[in-house]
C-alpha cells in the first residue's frame, strides 16, 4: 500500500512538472509537484513495528528528514530548471560553430537573398522583410543547410487582457497566392494607399467578435520596402498611411527624419481553422494547381487519401504531413529536380516552406482557396516587460485558407516538434535582448500583464500556504516521536533485535529474587549459577531447551508456550520473594 501511494504521488508530481493542468503558474505547479513528493515519500517511509529480529534502523525518519529532503528535491529542480534554460541554446551554438566548420559548403550563408527562412544578419538590421526580396518572388529552397538566427527582430506589447497566449502568435508580412515551378509570386493588385483618420489607418470595415490590440517595434527593410509586421487578419493601424501592394501586404511609409526603427499599434483578429468549417468563395488564382502532371498528380494522390466532407478532408491534410514527413533544417533537396516533388515524394523531410506549399496545394485539392504566409510564430514573453520577442530564427511560413464566412484562417501543417513556433515564457531573473534606444517605460502604459493577475497571485500564495500546512500536518500524524526505551541496555542496543518476552521476565524475576542477571551472561550460565544457589526454578531445564531451539534452531515460536513460561516465572518470583 505504502509502494502504491508513493508511485501515485510520483506520477502527480511528474504531469504537474509537464505542464498539467495548463492553466496553472508554473511555480505553483513546481510547488506543489515538491509538497506532493514530500508527502508520498513520508508515507512510504513510514512502517509498522518489525515482528521479525532482523535489525531496523537506530531511529526511524522525523519531520526534519523528510523537509530536508523537500528541500533538496526543490535544489535539484531548480538546478536542473537553470541547466535546460541555459545549457541548449549554448550548446547548440557550440555545435552549429563546430559543425559549419566541418562542412562550410553545406551551410547556407546569411545574406539579403537568402531564400531560408531565418538566416543572417544583425540586430534590427531588417523586419524580416528579407523575405519579401521587394519583388513579390520566393523560390523554394531545400538544397543546403539553413543557420538560424539568434538576432530579435520583432517586439510586441499586448494592449489590454487579451488572451495572446491561448491564441497562439503568428506575426505576418506578406501573402503569396501563385505557385508554379518552386516559386511563390504574390497575387497581381492595383496599389492603394490607405490614409489615416484621426491618425489610425481603418484596413477592414468587420467588426469581429474578439480582437486584439497590440504595440509592436521593429527595424526598416535598408535594402527597400518596409512592410508592417501585425497579426493576421488586421483591423487597423495607427500610423500616417499605408501601400497595399499585394493582398494582405502593407507597405509602411518612409520613417520620419532621426528615427531609426517603426513603432506602431495595431488591431487585428487572428482565426485558426477547425475541421467544422466550409470552404469559401474566391478568385480562381487561389484553387489553380501546378501544371505539371506529376506535381499535379503527386497532391491530388494524397489528397485522394483523405476522406469526410471538405473541412474533415483538410484536417487529415495536416495528420498525414505530421505522420509521414519529418521537419529538417537540411532536408537535402536536390535543386536539378522539382523541389516539391522531392519533398513529397523522394526525401519527405523539410522545413515550414516546404510544409507549408503543401499544405496550400493540398487545401486547394480538397476545395479550400489558400495561399502562404510569411512572417514569425511563436515568441518569447518577458512578464517585466509585457513584451514578446521574435528572433530571425523563429520566421515561419503558414497556410492561410478561405472560409465560407470569406475570412481567411491559419491552417499551419508544420509538425509542432520542430525546435522553434511555440510561445514561451522567460524566467523572472531573464533580461530582454532590447536593442539600443528602446524604451521599455513607454511599453507599460496602460498594460496588462499575461502572467498571473493580483487576486490569482493572492489565491495561489494561499494555496501553498495552505499545502505547506497540511502537508505538516500530515506528516506530524505519520511521524511520531517514537518513546524513549527504558531499557539499560547501553548506547546501540536498539541496533540489535528486540528482546524476547519470556527472556525479560527471567530477567526480571532473577533481578527480583536478589540474583540479578548480569550483561554478557547467556540463560545457561545463569540457571547454572541459580543451581548453585539452589534457586533454580523446576522448569528450568524446559526453559533452556526451548530458549536454544527457537534462537538457535528451527523450531519456530509459540505464543502459547512464552505465555505459560512467563506465568510460571511470575509464580516463581513470587514465592522467591
Amino acid at each position: 500500500m505504502r509502494s502504491f501511494v508513493l508511485i501515485l504521488t510520483v506520477a502527480a508530481a511528474y504531469l504537474l512538472l509537464r505542464g498539467s493542468p495548463e492553466g496553472w503558474h508554473v511555480i505553483l505547479r513546481v510547488c506543489l509537484a515538491v509538497f506532493i513528493l514530500v508527502l508520498g515519500l513520508a508515507v512510504w517511509g513510514k512502517r509498522t513495528t518489525a515482528k521479525s529480529i532482523i535489525a531496523t534502523p537506530e531511529r526511524p525518519p522525523r519531520w526534519l528528514d523528510f523537509l530536508s529532503m523537500g528541500f533538496a528535491i526543490l535544489v535539484i529542480e531548480a538546478l536542473f530548471l537553470l541547466f535546460f534554460a541555459s545549457a541548449p541554446e549554448i550548446a547548440e551554438d557550440i555545435a552549429r560553430k563546430f559543425d559549419e566548420e566541418l562542412h562550410p559548403g553545406s551551410y547556407s550563408k546569411g545574406s539579403s537573398n537568402n531564400n531560408e527562412p531565418g538566416s543572417g544578419g544583425g540586430i534590427l538590421q531588417t523586419s524580416g522583410n528579407w523575405l519579401w526580396q521587394n519583388n513579390g518572388r520566393r523560390q523554394l529552397g531545400g538544397a543546403g543547410k539553413v543557420r538560424p538566427s539568434n538576432r530579435p527582430e520583432v517586439f510586441l506589447w499586448p494592449r489590454g487582457s487579451a488572451p495572446f497566449r491561448k491564441t497562439g502568435l503568428y506575426l505576418r508580412t506578406f501573402t503569396m497566392a501563385l505557385y508554379e515551378a518552386d516559386v511563390w509570386n504574390a497575387l497581381p493588385l492595383a496599389p492603394e494607399t490607405l490614409t489615416s483618420e484621426n491618425g489610425v489607418v481603418q484596413v477592414s470595415q468587420i467588426i469581429p467578435e474578439k480582437k486584439l490590440t497590440y504595440q509592436i517595434y521593429h527595424g526598416p527593410n535598408t535594402l527597400g520596402q518596409s512592410l508592417a509586421v501585425t497579426l493576421p487578419n488586421l483591423l487597423e493601424v495607427e500610423t500616417s498611411s499605408l501601400r497595399k501592394i499585394a493582398p494582405e501586404t502593407y507597405r509602411l511609409p518612409p520613417l520620419a527624419e532621426g528615427e531609426e526603427a517603426y513603432r506602431y499599434r495595431a488591431t487585428s483578429s487572428p482565426k485558426f481553422f477547425t475541421e467544422n468549417l466550409l470552404p469559401g468563395t474566391s478568385r480562381p488564382e487561389y484553387l489553380n494547381l501546378p501544371s505539371d502532371p506529376k506535381v499535379r498528380s503527386a497532391i491530388e494522390d494524397l489528397a485522394a487519401t483523405t476522406k469526410g466532407n471538405s473541412g474533415q478532408r483538410l484536417a487529415q491534410v495536416s495528420d498525414l504531413l505530421a505522420s509521414q514527413y519529418l521537419y529538417s533544417l537540411e532536408p537535402k533537396l536536390d535543386p536539378t529536380k522539382d523541389l516539391l516533388l522531392e519533398f513529397l515524394i523522394e526525401k519527405k523531410q523539410g522545413y515550414c516552406e516546404h510544409f507549408a506549399t503543401a499544405a496550400a496545394l493540398l487545401a486547394r485539392s480538397v476545395g479550400f482557396p489558400s495561399r502562404i504566409a510569411y512572417g514569425w510564430s511563436g515568441g518569447r514573453y518577458y512578464e517585466a516587460s509585457n513584451m514578446f520577442v521574435f528572433r530571425a530564427k523563429e520566421a515561419h511560413a503558414w497556410t492561410e485558407v478561405k472560409i465560407a464566412s470569406g475570412e481567411w484562417v491559419i491552417f499551419d501543417a508544420t509538425p509542432a516538434n520542430r525546435n522553434e513556433g511555440n510561445s514561451t515564457v522567460a524566467d523572472n531573473d531573464e533580461s530582454p535582448p532590447v536593442p539600443d534606444g528602446l524604451d521599455l517605460n513607454l511599453s507599460l502604459e496602460g498594460r496588462e500583464s499575461l502572467a498571473l493577475p493580483p487576486l490569482a497571485r493572492l489565491k495561489s500564495f494561499t494555496l501553498i500556504i495552505g499545502g505547506a500546512g497540511l502537508l505538516a500536518f500530515l506528516i506530524s500524524l505519520f511521524l511520531k516521536r517514537p518513546e524513549k526505551s527504558t531499557s539499560h541496555h547501553g548506547p546501540g542496543s536498539s541496533l540489535l533485535p528486540p528482546p524476547l518476552s519470556y527472556l525479560s521476565a527471567f530477567r526480571n524475576a532473577t533481578a527480583q529474587i536478589g540474583q540479578p542477571m548480569p550483561k554478557g551472561r547467556t540463560l545457561r550460565q545463569q540457571i547454572e549459577t541459580l543451581r548453585q544457589e539452589d534457586l533454580s526454578p523446576e522448569f528450568g531445564d524446559e526453559l533452556l531447551t526451548y530458549h536454544y531451539q527457537v534462537t538457535y534452531g528451527e523450531t519456530p515460536r509459540k505464543t502459547a508456550t512464552e505465555k505459560r513460561f512467563i506465568s510460571l516465572l511470575k509464580a516463581w518470583q513470587r514465592q522467591g520473594s
